[in-house]
């Protein structure tokens, strides 16, 4: 990821998460990581390149080499945390499927194979959301 039209393009998409994280969260982060939860996820996988300071500073958090201390890096910080709670797959985060930046298109999860959990047996996703 290079652009910033690419940049721009994670922020259009939805970032959606499981209930029970969202239940987790204060109004306000469940609103923050929605916006914002593809950019930081990308960001802390090292897919975007840190540009601004405060972008530096949560790549450094999320190595663990300093404290959180940006409201972005408290909640991607407490999201974590209860996402290592639930043990759910990591690519995307329980939800069974994920939805491509680039084509906007929804797909199973090819490291759970759709339950959500790692190691879970294989289920797919019909295009309307449903098992």
């Amino acid at each position: 990821m290079n652009s910033s039209e690419e940049y721009k393009a994670l922020l259009e998409i939805d970032y959606v998460f499981d209930k029970v994280i969202e239940s987790k969260l204060e109004n306000e982060e469940s609103f923050d990581l929605e916006m914002y939860g593809h950019y930081l996820s990308y960001l802390e996988q090292g897919k975007i390149v840190p540009k601004t300071d405060d972008e530096i500073s949560f790549v450094k958090v999320m190595a663990g080499s300093k404290e959180p201390s940006t409201k972005f890096e408290k909640l991607w910080v407490k999201f974590r945390m209860i996402r290592q709670e639930k043990n759910l797959c990591k690519k995307c985060i329980g939800k069974g499927f994920y939805i491509s930046p680039r084509s906007g298109n929804r797909h199973t999860c090819e490291f759970c194979h759709g339950a959500g959990i790692p190691g879970a047996t294989t289920r797919k996703i019909t295009p309307d959301g449903t098992y």
